[in-house]
């Protein structure tokens, strides 16, 4: 079986989105669906490890409220794909191999739906990291290794940090090819000016969380692959920030084309 843990803020998003997926699967789950409206958890490792301690599956999935599985056999399908990795640290719908040009991804977001990366896979195919989205951790390891929240102390890269914090512990991440949509449109919300003067378009919490990652594992990796890029962990990140500017822009201006061209869906 699988538990679900969500942390939500926004119950309409939940009960339409998640929820409503959930209600039609063919398979017995548990939920654990964590109410933060209020704030009362200042961090999604504090949030998430309080859901997973209350968890009774084999598997502990930890996923955004505005998921929706892409089948009714969703859960039952993808258990079994768990069930046939015998090293499985982390499974998920969105990470990047080592190396890797593109994400590997069986998720679709935006509108119209578009893969945020590889697409067809076939089988679960082998990541160094996970997107936050949706991870799914057995539970005998959740029991061993919970969300660091001295590292990861806002919402940012809890799940990269999960990640590389497995393969530590001698255990592989892996996207599953089941089919899933994330209702977010995949893009950041800055202009082409506060793009250049906050060098790129990432968050300052995921910056700050970002430094902290890269020094926790520079003695074990000399990259951390993620889906919003390859940091190197021996260089200033100001300097990585600067130098993926160009990258920023292009996905900016290709998602001002993508809204133009969809006037009406977003």
């Amino acid at each position: 079986m699988i538990s679900i843990v969500c942390v939500y803020n926004d119950q309409d998003k939940l009960d339409s989105l998640l929820l409503a997926s959930l209600k039609v699967q063919t398979t017995h789950f548990e939920i654990e669906a964590i109410d933060n409206r209020q704030g009362t958890f200042p961090s999604a490792a504090a949030a998430l490890n309080y859901g997973g301690r209350l968890a009774t599956g084999k598997y502990i999935m930890f996923v955004h409220q505005d998921i929706v599985l892409g089948s009714e056999t969703w859960l039952a399908d993808t258990e079994k794909w768990l069930d046939s990795i015998p090293d499985l640290g982390v499974a998920g719908v969105a990470g990047r191999e080592m190396n890797a040009r593109y994400n590997t991804a069986s998720v679709t977001h935006g509108v119209p739906a578009k893969f945020v990366g590889r697409q067809h896979l076939s089988r679960p195919t082998q990541v160094q990291t996970l997107d936050e989205c949706l991870i799914i951790v057995p539970r005998h390891l959740f029991a061993r290794l919970e969300f660091d929240g001295k590292t990861c102390d806002d919402w940012h890269l809890y799940a990269v940090n999960y990640c590389l914090d497995a393969k530590t512990l001698g255990y592989d991440n892996y996207v599953v090819p089941t089919s899933t949509y994330h209702a977010s449109l995949g893009r950041n919300t800055k202009s082409v000016l506060q793009i250049l003067l906050k060098l790129g378009s990432l968050p300052e919490g995921y910056v700050t969380t970002a430094k902290k990652v890269l020094k926790k594992h520079q003695n074990s990796y000399k990259r951390i692959h993620t889906v919003c890029g390859t940091w190197n962990t021996s260089w200033p990140f100001i300097w990585q920030r600067i130098i993926n500017i160009p990258k920023d822009l292009a996905r900016h201006l290709y998602w001002r084309y993508r809204q133009r061209k969809h006037k009406g869906q977003y």
